[in-house]
């Protein structure tokens, strides 16, 4: 991990717990209980893996809660034991407006507003052989809907900030295309879709994601690209965004719902040629 930070210790299991949390999240050794999780690089996907962190260990907050508190100490005075009849963290209160982290605001410092679509990060996966191009096209709308950052739109008036619609209201199917790529040059056409799919991204429109499906035929693993603003989309962020996908499908694939636990789940399925071309 990166260096230790400074602060107070944590005082309450609580707060420790969280510390823990933001520490595991953030890739970093410690984090102390008075420190804000998005001056130290958190972003709107890292608080949803708090948050599912935070289920794990017993306690509800939000993605919400996160962002109006930041630290540890002010989480743990909102944080609610969960109890059979808890509600799930994050489900409403993950929509709305969302303010942008140092780490977005760093990014709009470098490229103005119109240029935010040229600023991404994708990745190329192994997909199995048979995908069913429908049947992934319904994973990635549970990505989407899973997510709540994917669904994000970029406002500049009266003052930069995210928006997040509600789970159901995205025309995702637009965001998806298939490549008929049997006996195609794949490095040539993954360059010219990669180009192509980045031209499509729209922060202002909220259109934060982009998909091509490279169909090398029924028999033959075919590849996946997925191209994200690089806005709401970073390193740690890919192997969450990725095993949940895996994950969704597999579920859609077998007449189960997708199920999307918090917990990350094996790459097996998609890992072969994950090669990331973060740009």
């Amino acid at each position: 991990g990166r260096a230790v930070t400074g602060g107070r210790s944590p005082e309450t299991p609580v707060e420790s717990t969280l510390c823990g949390l933001f520490a595991e999240v953030l890739g970093l050794e410690w984090v102390g209980a008075e420190e804000s999780f998005f001056e130290l690089g958190g972003d709107s996907i890292l608080s949803m893996m708090v948050v599912s962190g935070a289920r794990r260990a017993g306690l509800a907050i939000s993605t919400h809660d996160v962002f109006e508190q930041r630290t540890a100490a002010n989480l743990a005075s909102v944080a609610v034991a969960l109890t059979a009849d808890a509600p799930p963290a994050g489900t409403a209160s993950g929509t709305g407006e969302v303010p942008l982290t140092p780490v977005m605001r760093e990014l709009l410092e470098r490229v103005r507003p119109e240029g935010l679509s040229e600023v991404y990060q994708s990745v190329l996966a192994v997909t199995p052989a048979g995908l069913d191009f429908a049947v992934l096209t319904d994973a990635v709308r549970t990505l989407v809907d899973h997510h709540d950052a994917l669904r994000a739109r970029f406002t500049t008036e009266p003052e930069a900030r995210l928006t997040i619609p509600e789970p159901g209201t995205m025309a995702v199917a637009e965001w998806i295309h298939r490549v008929d790529a049997v006996g195609g040059d794949l490095r040539r056409l993954v360059d010219e879709e990669t180009r192509a799919a980045v031209a499509r991204l729209d922060p202002l429109a909220g259109a934060m994601v982009q998909a091509v499906w490279f169909d090398l035929g029924p028999d033959t693993p075919g590849r996946l690209l997925i191209v994200v603003d690089h806005l709401v989309v970073d390193g740690v962020s890919w192997r969450v965004l990725l095993s949940d996908l895996a994950r969704a499908y597999d579920g859609l694939a077998h007449g189960r719902e997708a199920g999307l636990a918090p917990v990350p789940t094996s790459f097996r399925q998609w890992a072969g040629g994950l090669a990331g071309q973060a740009v």
